[in-house]
Order: C-alpha cells, then sequence, then structure tokens
C-alpha cells in the first residue's frame, strides 16, 4: 500500500509539472542536450527479505541482532553522462527507516539504508519522432551496487549496545522516465529494484548471506552541462 501511494505521487508530481510547462518549452526540449549531467531525487525504499525478526547471528562474544525494517524515505544524488541512446549514471541514495525486535533490550529503533551503485539507462524510444518532440525520454536501467545498512543499538556483548552495519552488494533493474521541459533541464521520475546480498557485519562474514529487497520510487531533477 506504501509502494503504491509513493508511485502515485510520484505521477501526479510528474503530471502536474507537464501540465504547467509551457509549450514553447516543449518544442525547445526535442532538442535535449547531451553530455555530463548532475542530479537530485527524493526516494522511498520499501524493504522485504531476511530483515524480518526471526533470526539474529552469533561471533561470540557479540550477538547481532536481525529485526524487522519497515519502508523508509530519504535522497539520491547522481551524476552521469548522457547520450543520444541513454546514459552511464553513478549515484548515491540513502534512506531512514524504523525498525523492531522482538528483543526486549532493543525494540523499535532505526536503520540507515545507503547504497553506491552504476547503472545503465536505455533510452526505448531514442529513436521516436514523438516523444522526442515532447521532450520525454522513457528508459530502462540495470546495473550494480555496495549496500551497507546501519541499525542503531542493534550489537551487543552482553553488556552494553551499539550500532551495526551489514555490508554487501546488490543487482539492479528499473524504469522510468524523464521530462525535458529545457534542453538542460530534465524531471525525472521511475522505479528501481534493487536485490541485495548482505555478507558481512561490522567486518565478521556471514556464512549465508542475508538477502533483502529494496523497492524504489524516485522523482527528482537533473540538469546538464
Amino acid at each position: 500500500m506504501v509502494a503504491e501511494h509513493s508511485l502515485m505521487v510520484t505521477c501526479v508530481c510528474l503530471s502536474v509539472i507537464l501540465l504547467m510547462a509551457p509549450p514553447a518549452c516543449a518544442e525547445e526540449s526535442s532538442n535535449v542536450k547531451d553530455g555530463f549531467y548532475l542530479g537530485l531525487s527524493l526516494v522511498h525504499n520499501g524493504m522485504s527479505g531476511d530483515f524480518d525478526d526471526t533470526t539474529f547471528l552469533v561471533s561470540p562474544p557479540d550477538v547481532y541482532d536481525v529485526p524487522d525494517v519497515d519502508s523508509g524515505a530519504g535522497f539520491g544524488v547522481m551524476a552521469g553522462w548522457r547520450s543520444s541512446k541513454g546514459a552511464l549514471e553513478f549515484g548515491y541514495q540513502r534512506s531512514i527507516h524504523d525498525t523492531s525486535s522482538s528483543f526486549v533490550d532493543i525494540g523499535d529503533s532505526e536503520a540507515s539504508y545507503n547504497v553506491v551503485d552504476l547503472n545503465i539507462k536505455f533510452d526505448i524510444f531514442a529513436e521516436s519522432d514523438l516523444f522526442a518532440r515532447h521532450g520525454l525520454r522513457p528508459y530502462l536501467l540495470v546495473g550494480l551496487g555496495i549496500p551497507w545498512l546501519t541499525i542503531e543499538d542493534s550489537m551487543t556483548d552482553g553488556y552494553s549496545y551499539d550500532d551495526e552495519t551489514f555490508v554487501g552488494f546488490c543487482l539492479n533493474a528499473g524504469a522510468g522516465i524523464a521530462y525535458y521541459f529545457h534542453p538542460q533541464w530534465a524531471v525525472t521520475g521511475g522505479v528501481i529494484h534493487r536485490w541485495n546480498w548482505f555478507g558481512s557485519v561490522e567486518g565478521e562474514s556471514i556464512d549465508d548471506s542475508l538477502k533483502e529487497r529494496a523497492l524504489g520510487f524516485t522523482v527528482g531533477i537533473a540538469y546538464t552541462f
């Protein structure tokens, strides 16, 4: 339900911008500028997988909790190079999530999901005059990244509690659209699915990687130099 709400908000934001943009901008945006660009985005990540409060990890004398991680919101930044066929994009995202644990001494806490990734965007209608005329660039996305999940006060040695950080790798797939209301300015919206495998916690290897899916909805703006 939360993911559907985020998608609806994204679509509404893009629709409002499309309706408010003057016709002259739409005509001008057919000449989308290629080259280096920077962007900012708002993101909502829905989380599901092994972080569901059904297990914990032990590496004497430390115990690492694996709590339930809720959906959460945050931001992203990206830098890339655009060509007439697509783009190569480097990005960073951070979102904040509520967590809950059946361990009484831990209970409710907070986690931050961070990821640095490299994605390739394919403009699926790059040759379409119809989309180009209106400054629209629909795309498909594939990529990979390095995620880390830091959970507050969820690691204990039996005497005190401290933060724990899980680190791994992820594979990405997604789709979205960029609307160029000016040759150098674009409003973007999309969805990205990250399959995360967390193979270590606080530098300790995990025998069986923890798997967690992050379904992200984004809306943002980008500028091509």
